[in-house]
């Protein structure tokens, strides 16, 4: 019987070697091939080693970009920022600036619970619950939105309901009214709007991505901040009602300016954005 040496064993295995290279060569290049237009940007960045450094290249990292980070500066101001001016802390909040010590609770609760609620602590509290149930689980509902629109129109529709929500809320005279006005109209409202600047800043930075999102987290803070103080100044001053009404003028002018400046880096063709 003929016998294989060793060098022959090796032949054959290098020869096996390099057609099993040659085998998953050639389905990768036909499963990349096959790609359509629907798939391709989910399934080209995991087969082709080159295709994520290509677009790399387009993303500009900059220019108009840090308009559109001050869109989500503004965004996440009227979305966030109003919203944690709602609740009571039920310990008092510590915040040290220049070495000062300040001190505060949620500016709206307590005005309600002190002038217009005084016995329903807990049910007042529910507004708050709300509003911030929605700010963070209507998440699904917005990405649905921005798929089969564009992010403009999804941020106009968040402006819409912010305002609508506050503005009636000043006309609220029972709990429940505050419920489906700054709870739900408001809740729904911020939570579009907090979706919108997450997603519409990574479109333009690569390298600065974190910086540029750093720098738009940041309107949630200064909203926090600085409208408790505008609130109790109005609510000393004017009343609730009229808080109320301020509140819903600031989110339409900074809607409106965000709606205005605010421009996705590609635009989307029809057939993507159907279902």
């Amino acid at each position: 019987m003929p016998q294989t040496t060793s060098g022959g064993h090796k032949k054959e295995s290098h020869h096996g070697r390099n057609h099993l290279d040659r085998s998953y060569s050639d389905i990768n290049q036909d499963i990349i091939s096959d790609c359509d237009s629907e798939t391709d940007a989910l399934t080209r960045p995991l087969l082709d080693e080159n295709w994520s450094s290509t677009q790399d290249k387009d993303i500009p990292d900059g220019g108009y970009g840090w308009i559109i980070v001050c869109v989500g500066f503004l965004l996440q101001f009227i979305a966030v920022g109003i919203s944690e001016s709602w609740l009571v802390k039920n310990a008092l909040c510590e915040l040290m600036v220049f070495n000062i010590m300040l001190f505060y609770r949620g500016v709206m609760q307590d005005y309600h619970e002190q002038h217009q609620f005084p016995n329903a602590a807990i049910q007042v509290s529910f507004v708050g619950t709300i509003s911030n149930v929605l700010l963070n689980g209507m998440g699904p509902v917005a990405r649905l939105l921005s798929a089969t629109t564009s992010l403009r129109t999804v941020m106009l529709l968040s402006v819409i309901l912010c305002v609508v929500g506050l503005e009636a809320a000043s006309w609220s005279t029972k709990i429940w009214h505050f419920y489906l006005t700054r709870g739900i109209l408001f809740g729904a409202g911020s939570s579009l709007a907090f979706f919108v600047a997450l997603s519409i800043v990574p479109q333009w930075f690569n390298k600065r991505r974190g910086l540029a999102l750093g720098i738009s987290s940041t309107g949630t803070c200064a909203g926090a901040f600085s409208m408790p103080f505008i609130m109790t100044a109005m609510n000393s001053r004017f009343g609730g009602a009229w808080c109320y009404r301020m509140q819903g003028l600031i989110t339409l002018v900074l809607g409106l300016i965000s709606c205005a400046l605010v421009k996705e880096r590609k635009e989307r063709s029809k057939e993507r954005m159907q279902l």
